[in-house]
């Protein structure tokens, strides 16, 4: 039997091999088969519409109700569809269906390009420029800290742009003053100076020390020395002494209280004096003491000392910071100390004084000196005056000692 389809276009085709024939009874009526085409059912039913037969003879003229366009073309228009069975075609089969493609993204300085494109491939708008990105800050923050004179604040940049700004501010530390030094000693008849410098930036400060021949002091309101509890009296031989080593900056208390004028002299308090009247300054080189720690209140008095030749250790590369120093000492490092700087020919004539014979051979040059230079004086043990020159040096006497050095040397 020959099934042969005839389209509304009058076209007619073989469809026998496509027909699927079924003796299941129909839905609607008992007519003894079906045809099923391309997943389309079409059954047959007396008077359906668009279906025609002539039984047995088997010719069925079918009106087709939708085309099958699995043969598709892409044109500018479209996509273009031509029915596998008719050959029919439909230029508006399917439309475009495009999206847009970036093909190169854009960046703060140079545009994008982007094109349109449909799923089936075909492209359009070609090289279509995507607009610059507009500009966004992104800030790396930098704290920048105060100093002694400038505020603080972070400091916000951006990296791609350079532009800045400010914020979080905080105060100026303001100066750390430290003690001070004595950089210009104050005399009988000239005013010194004390330079104070800060700790924290290096900067400088100065202010004046009354010379040293003005109104002695009458212990009141104005004397150096009247935080001290143990101060001795005005008109004391040691008073002024002290006075002047304060004012000079060379001395400090024991405490905030206590000055300890009859306390011993070490060496490291002695050489830290005489560091200070030099002006505090910086040693060039590094300690070799194996006694003498780093970072002390005496690590770098004691370094300038042994570099300038001032004193000199007691053996073994030790110093003994903690030895305390006798009057015959005091004098040999003085002598060493004014050497380098003035004229140290005046010698006194020791016999004079009974324990002469006392004094080591190491210092009794020096201690000629320091008796011509009106330095060491003899002192009274109750039977008259005696150099006694390993007896141990107070602070107060060698405060009055380094006031007649200034006095009568430096001048």
């Amino acid at each position: 039997m020959q099934v042969t389809a005839v389209w509304h276009n009058g076209v007619r085709t073989d469809v026998t091999k496509l027909v699927q024939w079924s003796t299941d009874p129909l839905t609607l009526d008992d007519n003894d088969f079906q045809i099923t085409y391309s997943h389309v059912l079409y059954q047959d039913r007396d008077g359906a519409p668009g279906t025609a037969y002539a039984a047995p003879v088997g010719l069925a003229a079918l009106d087709v109700r939708k085309h099958i366009y699995d043969r598709v073309e892409t044109t500018p228009e479209g996509h273009r569809g031509t029915c596998s069975y008719c050959g029919q075609t439909d230029e508006a089969f399917q439309p475009h269906e495009f999206v847009w493609v970036i093909d190169r993204e854009p960046t703060e300085e140079e545009t994008g390009l982007k094109h349109e494109e449909c799923f089936c491939g075909y492209r359009r708008s070609e090289n279509t420029e995507i607009p610059k990105k507009e500009h966004e800050h992104t800030y790396a923050a930098t704290v920048v800290a105060p100093t002694c004179t400038e505020q603080g604040y972070t400091l916000h940049t951006c990296p791609s742009c350079g532009d800045t700004y400010r914020d979080a501010w905080t105060d100026a530390l303001g100066h750390s003053w430290d003690a001070g030094r004595v950089t210009v000693p104050a005399t009988e008849d000239t005013d010194g100076e004390r330079t104070f410098t800060c700790t924290r930036c290096g900067a400088e400060r100065t202010e004046v020390i009354p010379k040293t021949g003005e109104t002695p002091c009458d212990g009141g309101a104005n004397c150096p020395g009247r935080r001290f509890t143990d101060m001795p009296a005005a008109g004391n031989w040691a008073h002024a002494g002290i006075d002047f080593a304060l004012k000079q900056g060379l001395f400090n208390g024991m405490s905030a209280t206590t000055f300890e004028p009859d306390g011993s002299m070490t060496r490291a308090m002695l050489v830290t004096v005489l560091w200070r009247l030099d002006g505090s300054r910086a040693p060039a080189g590094r300690n070799t003491f194996t006694d003498v720690p780093g970072g002390q209140w005496y690590t770098d008095a004691v370094t300038w000392a042994a570099e300038n030749g001032v004193v000199n250790g007691v053996g073994s590369g030790k110093f003994e910071p903690d030895g305390r120093v006798t009057r015959e000492q005091i004098a040999t490092i003085l002598f060493r100390y004014a050497a380098k700087r003035y004229d140290t020919s005046a010698r006194a004539d020791l016999s004079v004084f009974p324990d002469a014979g006392r004094v080591s051979a190491y210092a009794r040059e020096a201690l000629a000196w320091a008796n011509a230079a009106g330095l060491v004086n003899g002192t009274d043990n109750g039977f008259g005056l005696i150099l006694d020159p390993q007896g141990d040096a107070t602070r107060a006497q060698v405060a009055a000692i380094l006031m007649r050095y200034v006095k009568n040397i430096v001048r």
